[in-house]
């Protein structure tokens, strides 16, 4: 009976030690689907992450930032900081997502160049709402070691006709070096740590802040509390189109008659961090 019961337990504690280990090579170190950002996308090993140009969009006509490998940046950490949201429910939430600049404006991560099998990842102020067949900005970081990032989109015009399976790798070949873009290939991936941002003022909480959504010649903000210093809106293009400083009001109105319906951004900072939410114009 006793060689019987530590059989047994030797088989649970094996299974569970191999639940646990599937489990974190296939999941964030942290949940996106409850935390959502924002992230570092740290290179494994490495003083390297997911970085965005330091300049800003034009007001008028497109653009695309690339990304590139870049050391911490502690003067503009907003450049390296990115949220994720999972994709609606045609794929399986916890394993498709959008990744998307915190910066107002900026737009979500994806494969900038469908004609180059070896794409550099940018952003060109896009936002996530269904998933478009032939869009190139839904990402899967569940394969292999669970930390390596891969396009999921099916793309009938790419140069990688159908599934565009195409991993996150180096340029160089070997291991990535500061100041390369980040692109895909179809050899080896690299792989990533996913770092939660904690932001560094501890008060800034804007849990009880209410936008109205859609809004039509208002924009009514209330729930404000004193921590929140400054509120600006932007277009995708990352045009600021209204901004206002704040001297401890708890709500406020912001006529939005002129601007032209669509989707904006709007951004409440703080001394040392902000969030922002999208609206409708309608």
């Amino acid at each position: 009976m006793k060689k019987i019961t530590l059989r047994l337990f030797a088989f649970i504690a094996v299974a569970l030690f191999s639940y646990q280990a599937q489990a974190q090579g296939n999941r964030f170190p942290t949940d996106p689907a409850a935390q959502g950002g924002p992230f570092l996308i740290k290179v494994e090993g490495q003083d390297l992450y997911l970085t965005l140009p330091d300049e800003e969009p034009p007001v008028f006509g497109s653009f695309t930032q690339t990304l590139t490998y870049q050391p911490l940046n502690t003067a503009n950490p907003e450049l390296q900081q990115f949220s994720v949201s999972p994709v609606p429910a045609d794929a399986p939430i916890g394993q498709f997502f959008y990744i998307e600049s915190v910066i107002a404006g900026r737009g979500l991560v994806e494969l900038t160049d469908r004609t180059d099998t070896t794409s550099p990842l940018g952003v060109q102020g896009n936002v996530a709402s269904s998933p478009d067949p032939d869009g190139l900005d839904v990402w899967n970081p569940s394969r292999g070691s669970g930390t390596q990032l891969f396009n999921w989109n099916n793309c009938g015009d790419c140069a990688f006709t159908g599934a565009a399976r195409r991993r996150v790798q180096d340029v160089s070949g070997n291991s990535p070096f500061a100041g390369s873009n980040v692109s895909v290939n179809g050899g080896a991936a690299v792989t990533f740590t996913w770092e939660a941002v904690v932001l560094s003022n501890e008060d800034f909480n804007v849990s009880s802040v209410f936008i109205s959504n859609p809004v039509n010649n208002q924009l009514t903000i209330s729930g404000l509390t004193p921590n929140v210093k400054d509120i600006a809106v932007y277009s995708l293009l990352g045009k600021q189109v209204l901004a206002v400083q704040l001297n401890g009001e708890t709500s406020l109105s912001l006529d939005t008659s002129a601007l032209a319906s669509g989707i904006y951004v709007v951004e409440m900072k703080g001394e040392n961090a902000s969030v922002s939410k999208k609206i409708v114009k309608q």
